[in-house]
């Protein structure tokens, strides 16, 4: 009797626990999908404070769809990041960003995610929180424990875009705009 009451038991907890799954995803993919409605379509003002509230979760995931290279207006800047690191003795070291442009093909695939983190939004981030956590990832990377960090710029190198006819076949010129997006002071605890 006993056996029959636990298979019985085991059943139902089976049962209700495929109906709390659905009921959780598919309340999970209405939520989500209507995030990225939201997202997509926010010029309405309604859209447009629920999108703003969503910032961070559609960020995290790399889900964001700003259409910064389609018209009407795309970007005419090529840049890229560097990160200046340097030490409580004094010396320097600098970390480049990963650039896409320089990567083989199959190898850009898997870092899209990165020029979508670096370029769209760290490179023109107006949250500094961004940019605070990123430096704290720089020091963290490019601690060799003897002597730590004590401060971590993040620049961004930009040069305008030639017009097609100028630009084709011709290489790009150098950087030459400089812009810090940060100057972060390294604490003890940002290194554990």
């Amino acid at each position: 009797m006993t056996t029959k009451l636990n298979r019985l038991a085991v059943h139902f907890n089976q049962i209700d626990w495929d109906r709390v799954r659905r009921l959780f995803l598919s309340f999970y993919l209405i939520f989500h999908f209507s995030i990225i409605y939201c997202w997509m379509f926010s010029s309405h003002p309604w859209a447009y404070s629920y999108a703003d509230y969503f910032r961070k979760y559609i960020v995290l995931l790399g889900l964001d769809q700003d259409y910064t290279v389609f018209a009407p207006t795309p970007r005419n800047q090529n840049i890229h990041i560097l990160m200046i690191v340097t030490y409580k003795d004094g010396t320097m070291r600098t970390v480049a960003y990963p650039r896409i442009d320089r990567l083989p093909q199959l190898d850009r695939l898997w870092s899209e995610r990165w020029r979508k983190f670096g370029h769209d939004n760290m490179a023109y981030s107006t949250e500094p929180a961004y940019l605070r956590d990123f430096a704290r990832y720089v020091a963290r990377q490019n601690n060799d424990y003897v002597t730590p960090p004590a401060f971590v710029t993040l620049s961004r190198y930009s040069v305008p875009v030639p017009p097609p006819e100028e630009g084709l076949g011709h290489p790009l010129p150098p950087h030459f705009h400089q812009y810090t997006l940060l100057t972060y002071e390294v604490l003890p605890e940002d290194l554990l």
